[in-house]
């Protein structure tokens, strides 16, 4: 197997080429993504002040089931890029059958990163970098939530440092744009996906075909 790497420099000229060349549809796409975001911390705030548990939890529940479809809508239009496929609108609901794997995947997620943190912060940073790719097993190749777990996971193995730079230049690029008026957001949330994207299926064709993913059921 040949050794893993972290291209920075050609990940994120990928995503700033991609978005140059599908400018007005990537816009559209995260302008979508955010009126729907926005609805659902609407609805979170409507019901914040409520004294009723059943009303918050359901809520949050919403909040967590339209999250998870944005995000696999935004996996599943990055990975059309990388693999060299026109995207289109349809992308955005064509994986849909996806999104409470990846709901329940990123609770589990968040738990474990969350109890990395408890103990001195620094494993819950690298549990977060090693894992970060789950949601991208799970679109990519329908892989069940310890599945794409272990996948992220073995992917990442020997480059958790590389994968740290990489992360940290990602969100450089997103803290440019939300500097720039909030306006740049519509190009820095692109070109930082489709990197992510770009990243994940180099490390996946090094990985693989040692690794074998189970699809769920």
């Amino acid at each position: 197997m040949p050794e893993k790497n972290i291209p920075i420099g050609d990940a994120v000229r990928f995503g700033w080429d991609m978005f140059k060349s599908n400018a007005g549809f990537l816009v559209a796409v995260v302008l979508i993504a955010g009126a729907i975001s926005a609805i659902a911390s609407s609805l979170q705030q409507s019901v914040a002040g409520t004294d009723s548990p059943v009303a918050i939890l359901l809520a949050g529940l919403i909040t967590l089931a339209i999250n998870a479809f944005i995000a696999v809508a935004l996996i599943n239009v990055s990975l059309k890029f990388v693999d060299d496929k026109r995207a289109v609108f349809a992308d955005l609901i064509s994986a849909y059958s996806l999104f409470v794997l990846y709901a329940i995947s990123s609770i589990l997620y968040w738990l474990i990163v969350t109890i990395g943190l408890v103990f001195l912060i620094i494993p819950g940073i690298i549990l977060a970098i090693r894992y970060q790719f789950f949601g991208y097993y799970i679109v990519d190749k329908e892989a069940g939530v310890i599945d794409s777990l272990r996948l992220s996971w073995n992917a990442t193995r020997g480059i958790a440092g590389q994968l740290f730079l990489f992360d940290l230049t990602l969100l450089g690029i997103v803290i440019l744009g939300a500097l720039a008026l909030g306006v740049g957001l519509l190009v820095a949330i692109p070109v930082a996906g489709i990197a992510l994207a770009f990243t994940y299926r180099r490390l996946q064709r090094q990985t693989e075909p040692a690794e074998q993913v189970r699809p769920a059921a």
